[in-house]
């Protein structure tokens, strides 16, 4: 199997084996600790925990399969085979050495320009939440009764019942770690798998078909079904701005900024 689909099958494996990671550790935790504490707190705790690990390992795992010092081709390079001419030698390469997080990194484009992507991603991801929800849940309005609080449900769920000290903890976690992993994950590694495989269609296929199939395994994958078009929606905009800018800067601000005003609008009621 050739480079590249090592690369994306790593990926998606990876992806299935978080997410297995996350639900084990929260049936653990749902034993040990629920038992004698009626709190949703460390069940969510342990589940995000399993699936950042999940993420990391696969990403630093997939290494492997990338030809080093990459960095300069980042989330966009068209294809390893078109770096070096020598196409299955250097895509099948292994980076030989130990995965310090700067070559991980380098290696994903997880790299930021404080005065540009901040304020850029800042107001990207306030947008999006404010008005890009609205838009794509609003055909589901027609359908669905009380659309907007079922949609609020699963967040206000998630603070429900718990003391101030660990809402605001759950809210670092879901509005900074989340979208650290998540982005390095989901535009640092899977985006790059899908633009290796389909770089022989061409270079504007291969970006839209990158980033939408991106974008909808990010979906998916937070497994809220009422808000799978939204999260889809935002994917494909996190997307472009990873293929763009070449740096996963941008999208991280953009992605805490999203979670914040969902997780603050909800939170807030329970101070």
């Amino acid at each position: 199997m050739s480079g590249k689909y090592l690369l994306l099958k790593t990926a998606l494996l990876g992806l299935l084996l978080s997410f297995i990671a996350s639900a084990a550790l929260t049936a653990i935790v749902e034993s040990l600790v629920v038992s004698w504490r009626k709190s949703s707190f460390y069940t969510d705790l342990f589940s995000l925990l399993g699936l950042w690990t999940g993420f990391l390992l696969t990403c630093i795992y997939a290494l492997r399969y990338q030809v080093p010092q990459i960095d300069q081709n980042m989330i966009a390079a068209p294809s390893l085979h078109e770096i070096n001419g020598k196409t299955s030698k250097k895509a099948t390469e292994k980076v030989h050495g130990r995965f310090f997080l700067s070559k991980l990194f380098d290696n994903y484009g997880f790299k930021i320009k404080p005065f540009v992507d901040i304020p850029l991603g800042v107001g990207l991801g306030v947008v999006a939440q404010l008005y890009l929800v609205g838009l794509f849940s609003w055909p589901l309005s027609f359908f669905v009764h009380n659309l907007s609080r079922k949609l609020s449900g699963p967040a206000d769920n998630l603070v429900h019942g718990l003391p101030h000290t660990e809402i605001i903890v759950l809210g670092v976690l879901v509005c900074v770690m989340s979208p650290l992993f998540e982005e390095l994950f989901f535009r640092g590694l899977l985006q790059r798998a899908f633009l290796e495989v389909s770089a022989q269609h061409g270079r504007l296929f291969s970006v839209i078909s990158s980033v939408i199939l991106t974008a909808v395994f990010f979906a998916i994958a937070h497994f809220e079904l009422l808000q799978l078009m939204p999260l889809f929606g935002f994917g494909v905009i996190l997307g472009l701005a990873a293929y763009l800018t070449r740096r996963l800067g941008l999208g991280v601000a953009a992605h805490m900024a999203f979670n914040a005003v969902a997780y603050a609008s909800i939170a807030r009621g329970h101070f």
